[in-house]
């Protein structure tokens, strides 16, 4: 099991939070292709969309990082269930991509860590290749989405709205059960 110590993770969430602020200070006009829903120029900083992707091989997830930065979508990468548990909890994501393949827990274990988090999330798969059974296995086990390369934007685009409009909804109701 990995280790991660205090130091890394406040470095890892002070990059990320100065990627958001360089993104919004007027970097994103050179993005292109599909945008978000409720994601404009105007839009302020506490609405950004943040994404952790765990994977620790090149593919496919590599791949899927310059199209969610076409997005708007920041990211911040990890290797490993025991790094993603630590920065779950401190950089509440609204999405988590995840590999099929994690060389300290599987894809269920990540579900199941998001599930419990304090801010509620959606968990994405992305795997190598179409394969029916891990989608079908994927969405009963409380995974919304599976996803492969070539990524198309439009039909990602199509995904994160979704997703997003269900992790808005979640964690109004979760601030309100809190209140």
């Amino acid at each position: 099991m990995h280790s991660v110590s205090y130091a890394w993770v406040t470095a890892c969430f002070a990059l990320a939070s100065s990627c958001l602020q360089l993104r919004f200070l007027g970097r994103r006009n050179q993005l292109r292709g599909p945008r978000l829903r409720g994601f404009g120029e105007g839009d302020s900083l506490k609405r950004r969309v943040f994404a952790l992707v765990v994977h620790d091989r090149s593919e496919p997830c590599q791949a899927l990082k310059p199209v969610l930065r076409r997005m708007g979508v920041d990211t911040l990468s990890v290797s490993s269930c025991a790094d993603a548990v630590l920065l779950l909890e401190q950089t509440h994501p609204h999405l988590v991509f995840t590999d099929t393949q994690l060389p300290d827990g599987t894809w269920r274990d990540l579900v199941n860590l998001a599930d419990r988090a304090a801010a509620p999330t959606c968990v994405i798969l992305v795997g190598p290749s179409k394969d029916p059974e891990m989608l079908q296995a994927a969405l009963n086990h409380g995974a919304f989405s599976f996803i492969c390369p070539p990524f198309d934007a439009d039909a990602i685009s199509q995904i994160l709205n979704q997703a997003l409009a269900l992790v808005r909804n979640r964690r109004e109701h979760h601030s309100r059960a809190v209140a």
